[in-house]
C-alpha cells in the first residue's frame, strides 16, 4: 500500500493464497483510493512462471509460512526455481528480489539455497537480522516484532 502511494505511476499486484491477508491489502488500498494495485488469490508458485519477461522491476516474498520436511529441508517458496522464474520477470540489472521471515532456519536454507544459483548479489548492508529492519513492514512482521520474534530480511540484487 505504502509502495503504491508513493508511486502512483507504477503498477502493483499483490498475490497471497491467505484470503484475509488479501482482504485487509484490498480495504487500505480503496481506503487510500489507490488505482495502481490489484490483489490476486494465488499460490504465487504457480503464477510467477506466466509472468512476462522482464516485465517487472522489483518482487517481494515476505513471511511465507515455513513448512519443514522430514529431511530437514522446507517446503514452499521461495524455491531455488522460484527464484530462477523471479529473476526472468526482472528488467533490469540489480533489481530486487526482497525476502523476509521469521523462521532464522528457513530463511538460512533458503538464503543458501538462492546463492547457490548464481543469479542474484547480496550487499552487507541489504541483510538484517532484528526488529524495525523493513521500511514497509507487513502485518506479519509487526505481529512476530510484538511477540519479541527477531526478522530475517534480504534484499537480493538481480546480478
Amino acid at each position: 500500500i505504502e509502495l503504491a502511494q508513493e508511486n502512483p505511476d507504477q503498477y502493483f499486484v499483490g498475490a497471497d493464497i491467505h484470503l484475509t491477508s488479501l482482504e485487509i491489502g484490498a480495504r487500505a488500498a480503496a481506503d487510500a483510493l489507490l488505482d495502481n494495485i490489484r490483489f490476486i488469490k494465488a499460490d504465487c508458485g504457480l503464477l510467477v512462471p506466466y509472468i512476462p519477461d522482464s516485465s517487472s522491476n522489483a518482487a517481494a516474498v515476505m513471511f511465507p509460512a515455513p513448512v519443514p520436511k522430514n529431511d530437514g529441508s522446507f517446503k514452499g517458496i521461495p524455491t531455488p526455481e522460484f527464484s530462477d522464474q523471479v529473476h526472468r520477470t526482472l528488467s533490469g540489472t540489480g533489481d530486487p528480489l526482497e525476502f523476509a521471515s521469521d523462521s532464522e532456519p528457513y530463511f538460512n536454507h533458503r538464503m543458501r539455497q538462492i546463492g547457490a544459483r548464481g543469479l542474484y548479489s547480496l550487499a552487507p548492508d541489504e541483510f538484517t537480522i532484528g526488529f524495525g529492519n523493513s521500511a514497509n513492514p507487513t502485518r506479519y512482521q509487526m505481529l512476530w516484532e510484538r511477540k519479541n520474534i527477531p526478522t530475517h530480511h534480504a534484499i537480493l540484487r538481480k546480478a
